[in-house]
């Protein structure tokens, strides 16, 4: 069955990049990209066949659904800028409320992809869950029926219980990678290939597919090697941000599994 809506994206950045891409190869209609940024606006739109402009007047009549997918910072202001519309707007954000948009849009909804995009990279070929919410039921299923054009995981979920998520996430990806990219500049600094961690990584994530995160903890702070992490503290010495983080980590890790064996 096709999905008969046309869609307006505003923004160009690396969810509009990323939802464009998905929405094009699951055949659904964008008849408009809107972003501050003309030549980032022209280029997303020469991709997605679609028109562009800079300014937030300008949704095509045939639109029927506007995605806002910019900053947090910018999705209030930009609703406020839409009130003019008569038709469904939704963010895709996953720490701001739907109240942020509903004061100022009748038919508001939410739809936040959880996964971490980068411009340029994996473009319409990287999956993610879709959460949801809306004012109404029939907005709520607008965006139920796109999300499943595009992902196999569709929830509806409250703006509390997202902003929690939004949370774990943010745990989840952005730590996790901050931590691996100062992995990558310690070997770097010592002359040694931080390639040689993708292997670990990949399996590291791909463990937890069969298994709760928590039962598959490994390292010295797991076993009580007091004597390993003395020694990865002294390697650190240098580097007092990171024998805070090491610090902070190898002690929480090892009260949780104090009594296990």
């Amino acid at each position: 069955m096709a999905f008969n809506h046309q869609i307006t994206i505003i923004g160009s950045g690396n969810v509009a990049w990323h939802l464009a891409h998905a929405f094009k190869n699951a055949g659904v209609g964008i008849c408009s990209i809107i972003s501050r940024t003309e030549s980032n606006a022209c280029t997303l739109a020469g991709i997605t066949g679609s028109k562009y402009s800079t300014s937030l007047g300008a949704v095509p009549q045939t639109c029927t659904l506007v995605l806002i997918c910019t900053s947090d910072s910018a999705i209030e202001n930009i609703a406020r800028e839409l009130s003019y519309l008569k038709i469904p707007v939704a963010h895709t954000s996953g720490s701001i409320p739907l109240s942020a948009i509903g004061q100022h849009c009748a038919q508001a909804g939410v739809f936040y992809p959880v996964q971490t995009f980068t411009k340029n990279i994996r473009a319409g070929k990287v999956s993610f869950p879709v959460c949801i919410e809306a004012v109404s039921p029939k907005t709520e299923n607008m965006l139920y029926d796109l999300a499943k054009r595009v992902s196999e995981k569709v929830c509806t979920i409250s703006s509390e219980k997202r902003r929690k998520l939004h949370l774990a996430a943010v745990m989840t990806n952005n730590f996790t990678n901050f931590l691996i990219a100062s992995a990558y500049e310690f070997l770097e600094q010592e002359n040694i290939d931080p390639g040689i961690l993708v292997p670990l990584v990949r399996e590291t994530t791909e463990k937890i597919k069969y298994d709760q995160p928590y039962n598959l903890q490994t390292g010295p702070a797991r076993r009580g090697d007091k004597k390993t992490l003395e020694q990865h503290l002294g390697l650190l010495a240098g580097n007092k941000k990171l024998y805070e983080i090491y610090t902070l980590l190898s002690d929480y890790i090892a009260e949780h599994y104090k009594n296990t064996k």
